[in-house]
């Protein structure tokens, strides 16, 4: 995990990375796969199964472009 300023995490390290658990649940809100007012009641673990899901099929580069809207948007770990 080198580079977060720079967003050049791969998949892997951002789906696992306790410090990026408020980043992953901003993503998966912003991908509408939960809605706000229910990212309070699930658990990361719960949030990191239906973001997984999502962002496994998407290419590094576009994961890229995901990880600078989420890291742009929310305070760094």
């Amino acid at each position: 995990m080198d580079k977060v300023s720079g967003y050049s995490l791969n998949k892997i390290d951002f789906l696992t990375h306790p410090l990026l658990a408020e980043h992953r649940k901003y993503l998966a809100q912003k991908l509408e796969l939960i809605p706000i007012e229910s990212s309070n009641t699930l658990n990361i673990e719960e949030v990191d199964i239906i973001l997984a899901e999502e962002i496994k099929p998407i290419s590094e580069s576009e994961f890229d472009k995901l990880q600078k809207k989420v890291f742009d948007h929310l305070p760094r770990p």
